[in-house]
């Protein structure tokens, strides 16, 4: 989250509010791509694309940006149930999640 008040454009964005950026939005996005939803990896050779039109994974150059739930922790084990389809995480698409409430 944001520690102060930010103004962005004609909007204020109070502080301690929290910011989420939609990478898959960024990333499959036709203003910064042709053809985004190809997988073309010479695009990247010439590196004249936006600076911000790709937000890398990994550490340093290669961050990886994500968000996950250990499945194995104390708060979520036993508790916690994803439901898949078997349709993989390529594209953005709903995860049914199934939760069991606490009996302590």
């Amino acid at each position: 989250f944001n520690s102060q008040e930010i103004k962005f454009r004609n909007h204020v964005i109070p502080a301690k509010t929290s910011i989420v950026l939609f990478v898959y939005g960024v990333h499959h996005s036709s203003k910064n791509w042709e053809d985004p939803e190809k997988f073309i990896p010479e695009r990247f050779e010439n590196e004249k694309h936006d600076h911000y039109a790709w937000l890398s994974f990994g550490g340093g150059n290669r961050l990886k940006y994500e968000v996950s739930l250990p499945a194995d922790s104390s708060i979520h084990k036993d508790k916690l149930r994803i439901v898949s389809d078997g349709s993989g995480t390529m594209g953005l698409h709903p995860i049914p999640l199934i939760f069991k409430r606490r009996t302590d």
